[in-house]
């Protein structure tokens, strides 16, 4: 069994690709990575009969159908299982009130998306060593 889960969350199947091949180049082989289409399917998989895994990290598309990334990281940080899933926001929005909106909510990272395979690595990288490598301690 694995003992990291990334969940990859993006209406958009191209970036959930560019960014699932980004981490998995640079992730430890224990590293198990799958995807949700919109905040929907993300909370189904979270809350879905038999679950008894709590992601190491999500990362997460602002902009949804369904149910969009604000609602649902709203719905994920205010239960108990998920205050500490640390969450990365990837999204092209740039309206800074939405944001801070996302940081309000308890996103711990926001990221505009690259428009290049080495932006998505180079995020990647960052995500790795901030979110899933252990700490030195």
């Amino acid at each position: 069994m694995s003992s990291k889960t990334i969940l990859i969350v993006d209406d958009n199947q191209a970036d959930r690709m560019f960014i699932r091949e980004a981490i998995e180049n640079v992730t430890e082989k224990d590293c198990q990575v799958f995807e949700a289409c919109d905040g929907q399917d993300l909370l189904d998989i979270l809350n879905g009969p038999g679950n008894g895994t709590t992601p190491t990290l999500i990362v997460l598309d602002m902009n949804m159908p369904r149910k969009n990334g604000l609602e649902a990281l709203e719905i994920i940080k205010s239960g108990t299982k998920g205050q500490r899933i640390p969450i990365v926001m990837l999204s092209n929005n740039s309206d800074k009130n939405l944001i801070n909106r996302a940081y309000e909510l308890g996103v711990n990272h926001y990221v505009r998306k690259p428009s290049t395979r080495d932006g998505y690595a180079h995020i990647a990288n960052a995500v790795n060593s901030l979110f899933l490598s252990p700490f030195p301690f």
